[in-house]
């Protein structure tokens, strides 16, 4: 485990997971801190094809924690533990739900869902 820890973590001296040059698929994993309610996905990334099913992490912010990077099950499940967790996605100044979209027979996705109708607002979003 401390091999694994090791591996991805930033050297010293690096730039922050925000800056050009630094590989996306080195940076740990964050998730939001058991006091951020809300937070917003500005990046996914896709693996396999184009649609939601493909989205396999995203990059967050929030307020208090200000930056993160988590898989897409690691997502649903935060969302899941609490009513109060939420996740957006900005667009332009509004907010628009980042829900958890469940199929029968398929892994849960993460979709955009406005005015109670799915969207694919979330695969406008810069790519990581």
């Amino acid at each position: 485990m401390a091999a694994h820890r090791a591996r991805h973590a930033a050297p010293s001296g690096h730039p922050s997971p925000l800056t050009a040059g630094w590989n996306d698929e080195a940076t740990p994993e964050h998730m939001p801190r058991s006091t951020d309610q809300i937070i917003e996905i500005t990046a996914i990334r896709l693996q396999g094809g184009n649609g939601h099913e493909h989205i396999t992490a995203v990059r967050w912010r929030s307020p208090t924690t200000s930056i993160g990077l988590a898989t897409r099950p690691r997502i649903v499940e935060w969302l899941g533990q609490r009513s109060e967790n939420q996740a957006v996605l900005a667009d332009g100044t509004a907010q628009i739900q980042v829900a958890v979209q469940r199929r029968p027979n398929q892994p849960a996705i993460l979709r955009t869902r406005v005015e109670g109708r799915w969207t694919d607002h979330l695969l406008s979003l810069p790519r990581l």
